[in-house]
């Protein structure tokens, strides 16, 4: 988990950071050949951004579903959405997933696959996630929805549009924002004269964090409750159990950072990110650690 999420975080903090250079912005005249360059390099971004997300969403979620094996329920309590998640879907996107391996692996890759299928009521049971976003090669606001609804979750992407609102970082309509990010990444990806403006970059770049963040913590939350319920109701009540709980490192100036337990006082002040990470994640229990930058705005998730 800490691995994906730590790849995560430094490749969107560098895709922001690059999304201000000046090879990336436009200059005037508007028909200087520079801009023409500047436009690729944006779709360049917005394709990798995505693609960032894809893989982040898929790692997350496969780690959520290996901690289901440890579920107390067995498979048939499970309720209809993850059942078809993990058996109807993921036989679909198993055969999806074999067209994006390589022709000199597919027989591999589909032993391995199958085999994990085939242990669905084994003893230990072994759950797998290849029936999210199992019919496309780019994930979907639909499947996102489709996903957390498996968990329980009701109304999901209003859910993660209150997630994303607690972490600092309201937006009219999350939704709506991804959407628009698929539809520039597709643009983007198939047709290089496609013109991302800076302004539309950054808000893109935007949604990529707070999609993945918001996705991560609501995924999470639910999939603990399936883990530790003893009935399909008990779980879906505790999925839906909101708001959740936030442990914040707020960036003050360059080298100061401020711990604080939701929207609480100070507890404690530091001089350098590592020490307040450390420090916050020594303290966080039950609470999910988030470092903010000096507006406040989400950055990482610990």
């Amino acid at each position: 988990m800490a691995a994906a999420r730590d790849i995560f975080y430094e490749r969107i903090g560098l895709l922001r950071e690059l999304s201000n250079d000046r090879l990336l912005t436009d200059i005037f005249p508007l028909n200087a050949p520079h801009n023409a360059r500047a436009t690729i390099l944006r779709n360049g971004l917005i394709v990798s951004a995505f693609s960032l997300l894809e893989r982040y969403l898929q790692d997350r979620i496969e780690e959520n579903v290996a901690a289901m094996n440890n579920a107390r329920m067995a498979y048939a309590m499970l309720g209809d959405g993850l059942r078809r998640l993990f058996s109807l879907d993921a036989i679909v996107g198993l055969a999806n997933r074999i067209n994006f391996v390589d022709r000199a692996d597919r027989l591999t890759f589909a032993e391995a696959q199958i085999a994990r299928l085939a242990a669905l009521n084994g003893v230990p049971v072994s759950y797998t996630g290849l029936g999210f976003s199992p019919k496309g090669s780019n994930v979907s606001a639909d499947d996102l929805h489709t996903l957390l609804a498996a968990f329980g979750v009701q109304n999901p992407w209003q859910v993660l549009a209150r997630a994303t609102s607690t972490l600092g970082a309201t937006r009219v309509s999350l939704r709506d924002d991804f959407t628009n990010l698929a539809r520039a990444r597709n643009k983007a990806a198939h047709d290089s004269t496609t013109n991302v403006a800076s302004a539309d970059l950054e808000t893109h770049l935007e949604t990529v964090l707070l999609v993945g963040m918001s996705i991560d913590v609501v995924l999470t939350h639910a999939t603990s409750a399936f883990v530790r319920a003893n009935s399909h109701s008990t779980a879906v009540a505790a999925a839906n159990a909101l708001p959740l709980s936030f442990r914040f490192l707020d960036q003050t100036s360059i080298r100061q950072w401020s711990e604080r337990l939701g929207t609480g006082r100070v507890i404690k002040r530091y001089t350098s990110k590592d020490a307040a990470k450390s420090g916050a994640l020594s303290r966080s229990g039950n609470a999910l650690v988030v470092l903010r930058d000096q507006r406040s705005i989400p950055m990482e998730l610990l």
